[in-house]
């Protein structure tokens, strides 16, 4: 009876395309820890784990951003970073991709958009997004629905994989 009503309702179309969305990024990303982070998300989305989906999905955008950041933006995020004063963040400039492991979530979000990386609009995308990660990866009695899983996946992948090119 689910499935039936999925399918009139173009919910089982949905997952389709954002499964084809998601393997249409293989070949634009090099061989290396992206595609590795993608293959686990596909691997998650396909087999209806939608709490990892949501984890994985924001490992690969995270993993996308350190990316164009080392080889785009390093001079203007370092900047932003030197002038930092919130004793959490454990670097005071990325020299390895290692580094921005010392940075809290958060704040690298807000560093981000300071030095001018991201548009204040992705900003906003990503907070929200952190705060549905945050949900998804702590143990709650909260719901995560595939419908939220698609939005998750297809807003970063969209707004942030696709449009900071590498």
């Amino acid at each position: 009876m689910r499935e039936a009503l999925s399918k009139k309702l173009g919910a089982e179309t949905t997952t389709i395309q954002t499964s084809a969305t998601l393997r249409s990024l293989e070949h634009k990303l090099p061989n290396g820890s992206a595609k590795t982070f993608l293959a686990e998300t596909l691997d998650c989305f396909e087999a209806g784990a939608n709490r990892a989906t949501i984890v994985m999905a924001w490992i690969l955008t995270a993993n996308h951003l350190f990316d164009y950041i080392f080889k785009h933006k390093l001079a203007e995020f370092n900047a932003v970073l030197a002038k930092n004063t919130d004793k959490r963040v454990k670097v005071t400039a990325i020299t390895q991709r290692d580094d921005f492991s010392d940075i809290p979530e958060g704040k690298f979000i807000e560093f981000c958009r300071s030095a001018g990386v991201i548009s204040n609009d992705v900003r906003k995308i990503l907070d929200q997004k952190l705060g549905t990660r945050n949900t998804s990866a702590h143990p709650s009695g909260v719901k995560i629905t595939r419908s939220k899983v698609i939005d998750f996946v297809e807003d970063l992948v969209e707004n942030v994989v696709l449009k900071y090119s590498i």
